[in-house]
C-alpha cells in the first residue's frame, strides 16, 4: 500500500514538475526573443502567442489542482511570466463566464444548456484566449458559449 501511495504522489506532481520545466525553457526563450526584436524591426508575435496559449493551459489545469507548495510556485512562476509578456505590450484576456454578444471577434462554438434562461449566452470556456498586442487584437479567442434554451 505505502509504494501504492508513494507512487501517486509521483504522479501527482509529474505535471508540476514537466511545466515548471516549460516554464524555465519559455523564460530562456521569451529573454532570447527580446534581445532579437530589438535589432528586428519587424515583429514577430509567434513565441509570445505560445507563450501565452501555455500559460492559459496551465492556469486552468493548476485551477483543478489541490493547493500544494509546488502548486503556489508554480503559479508565482506563471505570474512572473505574465509580468514579462505584459511588459513587452501583450495582453491575455480572460473571456470564460463573460456575457457572449455578437460583436465580439470569437470564434464560438454554441452548447445548449437548460439551466440559463433563453436568449442568455454566456461563455462557459476558453479553448485559446484572445491575445492583444499594445491595445490590438492579434489573436482572437476560441470559446465555447453555454447558449440558454429554456
Amino acid at each position: 500500500i505505502s509504494n501504492v501511495e508513494e507512487n501517486q504522489k509521483k504522479l501527482e506532481n509529474e505535471p508540476i514538475s514537466l511545466d515548471t520545466k516549460l516554464i524555465q525553457i519559455l523564460e530562456q526563450q521569451l529573454e532570447v526573443a527580446q534581445q532579437d526584436s530589438s535589432k528586428d524591426k519587424e515583429l514577430d508575435h509567434s513565441l509570445p502567442l505560445k507563450l501565452a496559449e501555455e500559460i492559459h493551459r496551465m492556469k486552468k489545469r493548476l485551477s483543478t489542482m489541490e493547493e500544494s507548495h509546488g502548486t503556489k510556485v508554480l503559479n508565482k512562476r506563471i505570474d512572473s511570466l505574465i509580468d514579462k509578456i505584459n511588459d513587452l505590450g501583450y495582453e491575455i484576456i480572460n473571456l470564460e463566464g463573460k456575457d457572449f454578444n455578437e460583436g465580439m471577434k470569437v470564434d464560438a462554438n454554441f452548447i445548449p444548456d437548460e439551466t440559463l434562461d433563453e436568449g442568455k449566452e454566456i461563455i462557459s470556456r476558453v479553448i485559446k484566449p484572445q491575445i492583444n498586442y499594445k491595445g490590438n487584437l492579434i489573436q482572437p479567442a476560441q470559446v465555447e458559449v453555454a447558449q440558454g434554451v429554456n
